[in-house]
């Protein structure tokens, strides 16, 4: 082979190789980039991926968070709820055992004669102050004459008619607000009334001044010695619509521990 053909063929094989690695260089920057921008976006979606995953494990946190709190709040109402039902049968019991306590007092104090005589005058002293207080309210009170010589005429007349025998009408006043009765009770000396028959005649006598009234009428009646060896009957009765002084309550405030210090306490 001549010289000329050689050096002609190593020029085109040189050219050739020049060829390819212009082609090489002008190609591979746009893969490189490719490559890169792929790669890029994989990073990229990846972490959007993460993210997503982040916030929806941190909304899950939450959703629980927020479910275990509303347990925890019920628990906390159960609990106090308990807490309150046991506190008030622990009240229920002690009051419970508090007024078998008393009841068992008041037996042991009702089978006393001291303490029941006792108990008697005290109740007794309430009574006559009581009937102090209406005789002098009754007293002091000026004459309302229209009404009460109607009221006393029509407690006369029901004394005529229904009470008869039975007793002796010694007087019968009204004033303003009140009427006072004395009736003598002969028949009481030799038994021949009783207490049932004493409230029926009460009943009837009063049951004229209630007439066309609303509601019951108030009285207060005792009874004393006339020093005849018979009865006397007063009664106070209130005018429809008034109302008689009330009773003093001595034991008033008292539970019945503090009533049986006060009886065995010497007057």
């Amino acid at each position: 082979m001549g010289k000329k053909p050689f050096i002609a063929m190593m020029i085109l094989g040189a050219g050739a190789i020049l060829v390819l690695a212009l082609q090489s260089r002008d190609s591979s920057p746009g893969r490189g980039q490719a490559e890169s921008y792929a790669g890029e976006r994989r990073v990229s979606q990846a972490v959007v991926e993460e993210e997503a995953a982040s916030a929806q494990s941190t909304a899950m946190l939450e959703q629980i968070l927020e479910s275990n709190a509303r347990i925890v709040s019920k628990l906390e109402r159960l609990d106090a709820r308990l807490t309150d039902l046991e506190s008030d049968k622990a009240e229920e019991e002690d009051l419970l055992a508090e007024r078998e306590r008393q009841r068992e007092m008041l037996k042991k104090a009702k089978s006393d004669p001291k303490l029941i005589a006792r108990y008697n005058e005290v109740q007794q002293a309430s009574r006559e102050k009581r009937r102090s207080k209406i005789g002098e309210r009754f007293e002091a009170e000026p004459i309302d004459h229209a009404w009460a010589e109607e009221a006393e005429s029509t407690l006369a007349t029901t004394f005529e008619d229904r009470i008869g025998d039975r007793a002796i009408l010694e007087d019968v006043s009204c004033r303003s607000s009140m009427c006072k009765m004395v009736l003598d009770l002969p028949s009481a000396a030799d038994g021949r009334i009783d207490s049932m028959e004493l409230a029926e005649l009460e009943i009837d006598l009063l049951s004229g001044l209630a007439s066309g009234s609303n509601g019951p009428i108030q009285a207060h009646h005792w009874l004393e010695d006339d020093g005849l060896g018979g009865l006397r009957y007063v009664t106070f009765a209130a005018r429809p619509g008034r109302s008689l002084p009330p009773p003093d309550d001595p034991f008033q405030g008292m539970d019945i521990e503090e009533a049986i210090d006060f009886l065995e306490t010497e007057p």
